[in-house]
């Protein structure tokens, strides 16, 4: 009763007296129309918000993030407007340089990280970032790898290491401290964290957040919803 929210039973039963069969024949129709509530809202619902595949989400921003940063240069002129004897700067692309990827290793996530690294690997593998840092963190960040130039046997090369508990402050404090500046950074979290995250990174982050849909990132970063 309590799963279609009849409260009271008795209320939807009318002129059955005591003929158990009048009654479960009752009872049948008022939980047949309640799933079917159900049924109509989530498919109303399902319409509304359709299931977005969170790999396309992920190369859309990555690729956002790297796929160069558009400058303008005195070095070579725009050559588009030399004939006319005007002398405006041209523009160069920079590839970016580094990508931070912080990756929970806590008990309840840590079965994902290979899912999530393999997509990782295919994007590096696309847009070639000149440097990927990796950092396993638990309450504090407990180890770091550098890949750079070939990223191609990344897939094979990381070692996860930590576990326990979650304090995703402590990314932020170490990427500070270390003095570090990357491009941008991608955290990877089941999103059961301190209530009060200090995160003082000015790059743009993305989190990704596997199955906790009530989770909201610092101000600035961007949400992406994992599923498998």
């Amino acid at each position: 009763y309590v799963r279609w929210r009849i409260s009271d039973p008795s209320q939807y039963i009318r002129n059955v007296g005591l003929d158990e069969k009048a009654v479960a024949q009752q009872l049948t129709r008022v939980v047949r129309n309640a799933f079917q509530e159900e049924i109509n809202k989530r498919t109303v619902k399902d319409l509304l918000s359709p299931p977005v595949n969170w790999r396309d989400q992920l190369s859309e921003w990555f690729t956002a993030q790297c796929s160069g940063k558009d400058d303008l240069t005195w070095r070579r002129y725009n050559r588009r407007y030399v004939a006319q004897e005007i002398y405006l700067p041209s523009e160069h692309s920079e590839t970016i340089d580094e990508v931070i990827i912080a990756c929970d290793m806590s008990g309840s996530i840590s079965e994902q990280i290979p899912m999530f690294l393999g997509a990782i690997a295919d994007l590096c593998d696309a847009v070639k970032p000149k440097r990927l840092r990796v950092l396993w963190w638990g309450t504090t960040v407990v180890s770091e790898q550098v890949f750079e130039d070939d990223l191609s046997q990344i897939r094979n090369a990381l070692r996860p290491r930590g576990g326990g508990g979650t304090c995703v402050s402590s990314v932020s404090k170490y990427i500070i401290e270390s003095g570090y500046n990357p491009d941008c950074v991608l955290v990877f979290t089941d999103g059961y964290v301190e209530s009060d995250i200090k995160w003082h990174i000015s790059s743009p982050t993305l989190w990704m957040i596997m199955g906790n849909d009530d989770f909201v990132p610092p101000v600035g970063g961007t949400k992406i919803a994992v599923s498998q």
